[in-house]
């Protein structure tokens, strides 16, 4: 039997650290699909769970069956074709309540999966990040900023029941939970590589059934950090880029070759070609727009609210969230 992992939430929850510092030193997990800085928006996997939600800018028309299709067969020959027991598909943003096209996609995913059984014998587990409301919720809105109207202010937000109680964890994984017939779930909180990370590291070890290097141990460094402490605040930044003239001009040449078979299977996903290609995205200008916080009233108020919620997913879920700041 093979095993698809299903990493699909949530933004700014040590996704990229896992992704970056973990996942992708382990050989023997294939991925599904590029991890974030490495995947174009184009391509099976995107025409399926993400193309509706972008505008059409280049008269290209949608056809979900098509698109179904044809992520079905990228997936079934991705399972089929290696000699890897493992899969990851991991896209913090595949489930993401705000966008793209947010928990809709649970029924995309659920289908795709059904379907892919008729073929295959697999198991479907998922690696749930979460992190405490107070610091996810000022994360985030610093970090899709664009997703909300600019003069909306966070602290409305934080009054507006509809946009809060995306963060109420146990609605999604209980959803999780009925639609794929209790499958097995590890919740992670993020605040356990920095309290505890042999404990982190243990329980992605069990989760996975793997072995992490000790250099892996080691690396507790965050990865695509969006906060910084300044005169004992926490400030989270709202950034903008400027791209890179010459960026630009190498991202079209690059998806002009990507359309042939040989630079799309023995160049662009070589070593070479990425660590060049994050170079080049170097040259990118981050610019800070604005900084925002949570005052020490709002980051409690934020707790007391989440409280019996956190509690629910601490039972259910068998994760210990004491010590960890979310009550």
């Amino acid at each position: 039997m093979k095993t698809i992992y299903i990493h699909p939430v949530y933004p700014k929850t040590g996704t990229t650290y896992i992704q970056d510092s973990i996942l992708s030193k382990v050989n023997e997990i294939e991925r599904i699909i590029e991890f974030n800085e490495n995947r174009v928006s184009q391509g099976p996997y995107f025409e399926y769970f993400k193309s509706n939600f972008y505008k059409n800018t280049n008269n290209k028309f949608n056809n979900f069956y098509i698109d179904k299709k044809n992520f079905y067969n990228h997936l079934l020959k991705k399972i089929t074709n290696s000699q890897n027991k493992k899969f990851i598909l991991s896209d913090p943003g595949l489930l993401d309540p705000f966008g793209s096209p947010g928990i809709s996609n649970i029924y995309l995913l659920k289908d795709i999966l059904k379907e892919i059984k008729l073929k295959e014998s697999i198991d479907v587990k998922f690696l749930i990040t979460i992190r405490s409301q107070a610091e996810l919720i000022a994360s985030y809105y610093a970090y899709r900023n664009y997703y909300f109207d600019d003069n909306t202010d966070l602290s409305l937000l934080l009054k507006n029941k509809k946009f809060i109680d995306n963060f109420k964890f146990s609605n999604l994984l209980n959803h999780i939970k009925e639609e794929f017939e209790n499958p097995n779930i590890l919740v992670l909180p993020l605040e356990l590589l920095k309290k505890d990370s042999i404990d982190y590291f243990r329980k992605i070890e069990i989760f996975f059934d793997i072995k992490l290097s000790r250099d892996i141990y080691k690396n507790t460094e965050k990865v695509n950090s969006n906060s910084k402490i300044i005169d004992n605040k926490k400030y989270f930044f709202i950034n903008s880029y400027q791209e890179n003239y010459l960026v630009t001009f190498l991202s079209k040449i690059h998806l002009f070759f990507k359309q042939f078979k040989f630079y799309d299977k023995f160049i662009s996903d070589s070593d070479f070609f990425l660590n060049l290609k994050n170079h080049f995205k170097k040259l990118n200008k981050k610019i800070i727009k604005s900084k925002i916080y949570l005052s020490s009233n709002q980051i409690e108020e934020i707790k007391d609210y989440f409280k019996n919620d956190n509690l629910e997913i601490e039972k259910k879920f068998s994760v210990n969230l004491d010590n960890l700041d979310y009550f």
